[in-house]
């Protein structure tokens, strides 16, 4: 008797590239999945054909796929056709990558054959000022969508607190993962450093993320020449990667910087490596990947304390992590705290080996085993708003 695999089916609301390097946590997940042994059933608008050869465990079904079947089944529709086919081949758990009406589809259909279902929140956010697209959404669809789900994951304990006041039950954090093989202190290139004209005992500092007053790149690029000026007898450098409305404002008040546009994926590691000084000023709590990335090659973060910062930065110990004053940045404490960890090159070794021992608990490998964990364990039973936390 052939043994039938754990399967997992997936709704994606874009396509998931498999035929290229491809950074997102959906395509992490999908790869642990099928390293583990799980067959995955992968609904999402478009695929092309060399997907459908990229596993034998990766099963690619697109609603185009399903209205060309549904013809030669007395014209099913879409949803219909898939009800037809679960019914031959259940998954054994249901994930939404994120709340759409693809997604609300699937998830009744999933509802009606007791299929569990966990929905995933990581690209929404709660804003104070009215709207009323976003009105409409907090307060009716992530509420359905959260009564449907298993779990509704989030990927910060700060996220986790603001769905909190939506009343949503059931918040589990998953945060973003990290390949802790590509990005590892020793790609550090000397001869990188040297091109930035940075001696053996010098410092560099780098910014990576938008050139925008959204992201507070200013902050970072006027801390660094504070530094500067501060510390007059070293060559302390700074590289600054990332394009945006402020770039040729910022590149013109702040020269003696190394700006890159942008950077190919495959030169990251080695970026990463060669600096020691990552500066994260931005206050809106994104859990962008250059923060566990950063850790993972051995640097030092520093950021207010919100998104990836407050989830993986212990202060003092793994980066610098600086309160918020009620959500008011304060920007002599991030130049202060900066200025004072300059001073101290046996703080920032320490720092750099402890970044990298976190980043190790971050690997992809363990995301993937809390993923699935999350996915087919048993339903929780609460009756008040409740976050649960990473297993394993």
């Amino acid at each position: 008797m052939t043994h039938k695999p754990t399967t997992i089916a997936i709704v994606a609301n874009t396509p998931v590239l498999f035929n290229q390097a491809h950074n997102t946590m959906l395509r992490h997940l999908i790869d642990g999945m099928l390293h583990h042994g799980l067959q995955v059933q992968l609904i999402c608008p478009h695929t092309q054909e060399e997907d459908h050869r990229y596993h034998p465990g990766l099963i690619c079904v697109t609603p185009s796929h399903m209205m060309a079947s549904s013809k030669k089944k007395l014209s099913l529709s879409p949803i219909a056709w898939l009800a037809d086919y679960w019914s031959q081949n259940p998954p054994d758990a249901v994930y939404i990558s994120s709340p759409s009406f693809m997604g609300w589809q699937v998830t009744r259909l999933a509802s009606r054959l007791a299929i569990q279902t966990v929905t995933g929140f990581f690209d929404l956010t709660i804003t104070s000022h009215f709207n009323c697209v976003k009105h409409i959404a907090n307060h009716l669809v992530l509420p359905w969508f959260n009564s449907k789900s298993k779990y509704s994951l989030v990927n910060s304990i700060h996220h986790a607190r603001q769905f909190q006041s939506l009343r949503l039950k059931r918040l589990a954090i998953l945060s973003h993962g990290v390949d802790s093989k590509r990005f590892a202190p020793c790609y550090r290139s000397n001869e990188l450093r040297q091109q930035w004209q940075a001696g053996r005992h010098d410092l560099v500092f780098l910014y990576t993320g938008p050139l925008d007053q959204a992201h507070n790149a200013e902050l970072a690029l006027r801390t660094f020449r504070i530094i500067k000026d501060h510390f007059p007898n070293k060559q302390h450098k700074m590289v600054c990667i990332g394009s945006g409305k402020q770039a040729e404002h910022l590149k013109h008040r702040f020269p003696g910087i190394t700006y890159m546009n942008h950077v190919p994926a495959s030169q990251l590691p080695k970026i990463y490596a060669s600096a020691d000084i990552l500066l994260q000023p931005n206050k809106q709590g994104l859990l962008g990947n250059n923060v566990i990335e950063a850790m993972a090659s051995g640097v030092v973060v520093v950021g207010f304390k919100r998104g990836a910062v407050a989830q993986h930065v212990q202060n003092h110990v793994s980066g610098l992590s600086i309160s918020l004053n009620g959500g008011w940045v304060d920007e002599e404490t991030f130049i202060d705290r900066v200025l004072a960890l300059c001073d101290r090159p046996d703080k920032i070794a320490s720092i750099k080996r402890n970044a990298r021992y976190t980043a190790l608990r971050q690997d992809w490998q363990y995301v993937t085993q809390q993923f699935i964990h999350l996915l087919l364990s048993p339903a929780p039973y609460t009756s008040k708003t409740q976050i649960q936390p990473s297993p394993l």
